[in-house]
C-alpha cells in the first residue's frame, strides 16, 4: 500500500436534530459568542433560522453577539469588521453558521480577532503564521451540503482590491466541533443546492487524483461521489427531501474530510482565480464552467480514476475497459452539469474576453494546480481558460 497521512481534529456532530445540542457544547469553551452568519434581509428561512440558533445559546446562559454582515467569497474588510466587533464584546468563542463563507469567516475572524494586522497577514504561504494559544475556539455549524469547511483547516477570503482569493491554511484552524444537522439544510434554495453539491463531487474526485491521495482518503472519497451521484440530481427535483438532503450532507462531510487531508488539484486553483477576479461567480458555479475542460485536459493522465468516476454515473462502462470508460467520463461530466443546470462559461457570466490571458496567469498563483495528474503549462492555461470562456 501507499504510505499516506491523515489528520482530523474536529468533533463531529451529525443527524437530524442535532442543532438543539449547540448550547451544551457551546459552554464547554465560554459564556460568550460571536454569531458569524450572512445577512437575513428579506430571507424569513434564515431569520427563523437565526433567532432559534441564538434562544438555544441564549437558554444556555451564553451571551451571544451576531455579525451578521458575511457575503459570499468573504472580503478582507468583512474579516476586519467581524473581528472588530469580537474584540470589542470580547467573546470566547466564534460560531461560524451557515455555508462555506460563514464558515471560514468564522476562522478568518478568530485569526484577526486574537493577532495584530489583518487576516490576510496569514496566508498560508506567509510568515508568521498564526499562534494556537492565542486563537478563539470555533463551531461550526453548516447549512449546505457543499464546502466541506466544517471539517477543514481552510479559510478562504477574497482581497477585492487585488482582484486576488486566497486561503489561511493551518491546521490549528480545524474547528473544535462542527454541527451537522440536515433539517437546517431544508431551505436552501436550488441554485445553492446545486453549485455547493457539483462542489462536493469535486472535492471528493480532486482528492483522488491529487498525489496527497491514500487509502483512507480513497474510502471516503469514492462514498461521497457516489452519494452525490445518486442524490444529487433528485434533490433538485424535491429540495424538501430530507433523506436525500441527509445523503447529501454526509457526502459533504466525507470529501471535506478528503480535502483536509488530501487536496485539490487543476480546477479548484482555477476555481479560486475566477472567483477573485469576478466575485459575482459563486465557487461550484465556477467548478462547473471549468470542469468541462479539466478533463478533457487531464483524463488520459489518470485514467484508473476517471474510469472509476465514468462507472458511478454511469454503471454500462461496467462493460468497457479502464481506458474506454475514462475517455467517456468527459461526456458523463457534461451530462451531469446538464442535469443539475450548470452547464455554463465564463462568457455568460460576464467575463470581458480580453481579460482571458489575466486570468489564466491567476490560475498559476495558487499551487493546486501542481498537484494534478497532468501540470498545465502558461500556454495550457491560457488555453483552458479559452474553452471556459466559450465551451468549444
Amino acid at each position: 500500500m501507499k504510505s499516506f497521512n491523515y489528520h482530523q481534529s474536529t468533533q463531529i456532530i451529525f443527524g437530524n436534530g442535532r442543532i438543539k445540542e449547540l448550547g451544551e457544547i457551546s459552554k464547554k469553551f465560554g459564556t460568550s459568542a460571536l454569531l458569524v452568519t450572512t445577512t437575513a434581509a428579506a430571507v424569513p428561512a434564515l431569520e427563523k433560522q437565526y433567532t432559534m440558533v441564538k434562544k438555544i445559546l441564549q437558554d444556555a446562559g451564553i451571551k451571544v453577539s451576531h455579525f451578521d454582515n458575511v457575503i459570499p467569497n468573504p472580503t478582507v474588510a468583512t474579516i476586519t469588521e467581524g473581528a472588530k466587533m469580537a474584540r470589542e464584546a470580547q467573546v470566547q468563542m466564534i460560531i461560524g453558521l451557515g455555508g462555506g463563507s460563514s464558515m471560514d469567516a468564522a476562522k478568518a475572524i478568530s485569526v484577526e480577532a486574537t493577532h495584530p494586522g489583518i487576516s490576510w497577514d496569514y496566508l498560508f504561504y506567509k510568515t508568521p503564521q498564526p499562534d494556537e494559544k492565542r486563537l478563539l475556539p470555533v463551531i461550526a455549524v453548516s447549512t449546505t451540503s457543499g464546502t466541506g469547511s466544517q471539517v477543514t483547516q481552510v479559510a478562504v477570503i477574497t482581497n477585492t482590491e487585488k482582484r486576488d482569493k486566497s486561503a489561511l491554511y493551518n491546521n490549528i484552524l480545524y474547528p473544535k466541533v462542527c454541527i451537522v444537522d440536515p433539517e437546517l439544510m431544508l431551505s436552501v434554495p436550488k441554485f445553492v443546492t446545486a453549485t455547493t453539491g457539483f462542489d462536493v463531487f469535486c472535492h471528493a474526485f480532486e482528492s483522488t487524483i491529487n498525489p496527497g491521495a491514500g487509502a483512507y482518503v480513497d474510502l471516503l472519497a469514492w462514498e461521497a461521489i457516489a452519494l452525490v451521484s445518486e442524490n444529487l440530481p433528485g434533490l433538485l427535483s424535491d429540495l424538501g427531501d430530507l433523506n436525500k438532503r441527509e445523503k447529501m450532507a454526509w457526502a459533504d462531510t466525507l470529501a471535506g474530510l478528503c480535502i483536509a487531508n488530501a487536496g485539490v488539484t487543476l480546477p479548484h486553483g482555477m476555481g479560486m482565480a475566477v472567483g477573485g477576479m469576478y466575485p459575482n461567480v459563486a465557487h461550484g458555479e465556477a467548478l462547473a464552467i471549468l470542469y468541462p475542460a479539466f478533463t478533457r485536459f487531464t483524463w488520459e493522465y489518470a485514467i484508473p480514476q476517471f474510469a472509476a468516476m465514468a462507472r458511478i454515473f454511469n454503471p454500462e462502462l461496467n462493460k468497457v475497459p479502464d481506458n474506454e470508460a475514462a475517455k467517456q467520463s468527459v461526456g458523463e461530466i457534461d451530462k451531469f452539469l446538464k442535469k443539475i443546470g450548470l452547464w455554463i462559461t465564463l462568457k455568460e457570466k460576464g467575463m470581458p474576453k480580453a481579460e482571458i490571458n489575466a486570468l489564466a496567469k491567476q490560475c498559476m498563483v495558487l499551487p493546486d494546480y501542481k498537484g494534478n495528474p497532468r501540470v498545465a503549462t502558461e500556454e495550457e492555461m491560457i488555453e483552458l481558460v479559452k474553452q471556459s470562456y466559450e465551451h468549444l
